[in-house]
């Protein structure tokens, strides 16, 4: 049997030439998104990256190449970014790697304090890469990120933001459908709904708004049968009846419901893209005009004079910083959508929709377009998936450079869904699988067990190659084992 030593050993090199081997794949695609996950859990704050890039088949694949458990590093959450930035440039140094050439995208939403600061590291040295969120946080969170990190005139209204959301989150954690005090909430608040209103920001706080009036009784009755939550509930009750946090709730009501019907994780680029499209600039349209906050404006005092003419200045300015990060979020997304809709837009058609935007220096899209189309009359070009699968990487490249680029760009682009699960779904399910053994194998065994398929016999004889050097004495007194383990 092998000790825990000599299992951790395995692991990490092998978790060490999985990765190698995802970068190898990165870095023949010529094209790759870096992203960044966090996943936290009562005990642990694990962050992720991985890349995202176009395989051979012309599908986007996501592969895991590090993690790393926050609270175990004792520094400040920019010391620990820097930290994952050095292991993310030590990977690319084991797999020969430039990286600053093949790294087009960068997504870290939805990662705490460690997102900003890292994004910052990257694009220090690799000016021109793109920062595009991920598709699969959803837009509502992506605002409530966005409105801690952005910067305000008014510093009151910016530090009542973290107040309330935090106690969106008490109330979310104590009354979720998975938790003990739910059928309490069912009989005081008459809920009969079969979803769990907590499950985003967007349903938990249309449920509070609706229900405000119960919830009194609701936090009364749930100290009544656990007293250690008497501090907890008096302070999440006095929240509620503050002004500024009713404003806070009819106005992220009111942003949260224009954002209904926004992009879905799983959309294929084969259908709703253009319906995406629209939807997002009918939403800037509307968050940037004054009517929409005169709108939620009239929605507050509709609620009582109490609630609003006191501190109407207060109100006013909270309502033009939320409605302002929310468009400019839009906007961001509007980008990533705009260039795959622009490719889109070609691909079906027999015009130049282009006008030149997606040439490659002296390579035409347009005209390699049409050289394609005439190779292959009969086949349907409705996707870049299934254009990319025309031909060979190779002769794709040589032969019509421009239209590969183009394809490629926005395949690689966190929006279009990867073959298998996408970064922070392989993160989350990655530790919850392997939480009984972490503390004793260390965080490379979430890598490890992510992956689906068997590594390839390169990866499998370096990682080899590796025990054997850290550990000398399995290959003298246990030989074959090591192999048979791995």
């Amino acid at each position: 049997m092998l000790n825990s030593e000599e299992h951790k050993v395995m692991l990490e090199s092998l978790s060490e030439q999985l990765a190698v081997e995802a970068l190898d794949g990165a870095c023949a695609a010529g094209c790759m998104a870096l992203l960044m996950d966090r996943e936290v859990t009562s005990d642990h704050d694990w962050v992720s990256l991985s890349v995202r890039y176009v395989a051979d088949t012309g599908d986007a694949v996501e592969r895991l190449i590090l993690v790393q458990d926050a609270r175990d590093f004792n520094g400040s959450p920019t010391e620990f970014s820097s930290y994952l930035f050095r292991q993310f440039k030590n990977l690319c140094g084991k797999a020969k790697m430039d990286w600053q050439y093949p790294l087009k995208f960068l997504s870290a939403v939805d990662c705490g304090h460690f997102g900003p600061h890292f994004v910052t590291l990257v694009r220090a040295e690799a000016i021109l890469v793109q920062n595009v969120g991920s598709i699969s946080v959803p837009l509502d969170r992506r605002v409530a990120i966005a409105c801690y990190e952005t910067p305000a005139v008014s510093e009151p209204v910016k530090d009542y933001l973290p107040t309330f959301f935090s106690t969106i989150d008490v109330l979310r954690q104590h009354f979720a459908m998975s938790g003990q005090r739910f059928g309490l909430l069912r009989r005081v608040c008459n809920y009969v709904g079969e979803r769990d209103p907590w499950l985003t920001y967007t349903s938990s706080i249309k449920f509070l708004l609706e229900n405000r009036a119960k919830f009194p009784r609701l936090l009364q009755q749930s100290v009544g049968l656990d007293p250690s939550q008497k501090l907890i509930m008096a302070s999440v009750q006095e929240k509620l009846d503050e002004q500024l946090f009713i404003t806070c709730l009819v106005t992220f009501d009111g942003v949260f419901s224009q954002l209904q019907g926004a992009p879905e994780p799983d959309v294929d680029s084969s259908s709703g893209w253009k319906s995406i499209l629209r939807r997002l600039e009918g939403h800037e349209h509307v968050l940037s005009g004054p009517a929409f906050q005169e709108c939620l404006v009239e929605r507050i005092k509709a609620i009582g004079p109490y609630y609003y003419l006191p501190q109407e200045g207060k109100a006013r300015s909270l309502i033009g910083f939320v409605t302002k990060v929310a468009s400019k979020v839009v906007s961001q997304m509007l980008t990533a959508f705009r260039e795959c809709s622009l490719l889109l837009n070609c691909l079906e058609s027999e015009e130049d929709r282009s006008r030149g935007v997606l040439d490659f220096g002296r390579y035409k899209f347009h005209e390699e377009l049409l050289s394609l189309r005439k190779l292959f009359p009969q086949c349907s070009m409705d996707s870049p998936q299934v254009v990319l699968r025309k031909l060979p990487r190779f002769e794709f490249v040589r032969t019509r450079p421009a239209l590969h680029r183009a394809l490629q760009r926005v395949v690689t682009m966190p929006l279009i869904p990867p073959v298998g699960p996408r970064s922070a779904a392989q993160l989350r399910d990655g530790v919850r699988r392997t939480a009984a053994i972490l503390p004793a194998m260390g965080t490379a065994v979430v890598s490890v067990a992510v992956f689906a398929c068997r590594p390839s016999e390169n990866a499998l004889a370096r990682a080899l190659l590796e025990v054997r050097a850290k550990c000398p004495q399995l290959a003298v007194s246990r030989p074959g084992l090591v192999e048979t383990r791995l």
